[in-house]
């Protein structure tokens, strides 16, 4: 999987989001989100990245959504 592009919401989540591919067809396109979880060590700053469901973004991935 490729990098997904962050997006923040009015609160204080941040999410990622990957769209059905466009078609010739008149079509609404639809889309899934995912919460991204950061956690950050105070001391080192080491960042680590998770998803809590990534196998569901993975199956719309491998469909072709971006």
């Amino acid at each position: 999987m490729g990098p997904l592009p962050l997006t923040t919401s009015e609160g204080t989540n941040t999410f990622v989001r990957i769209t059905e591919p466009r078609t010739s067809a008149l079509q609404i396109r639809a889309s899934e989100t995912a919460t991204l979880h950061v956690a950050i060590c105070g001391s080192c700053g080491y960042a680590e990245q998770s998803v809590a469901d990534a196998a569901r973004l993975w199956k719309y991935w491998q469909k072709g959504y971006r």
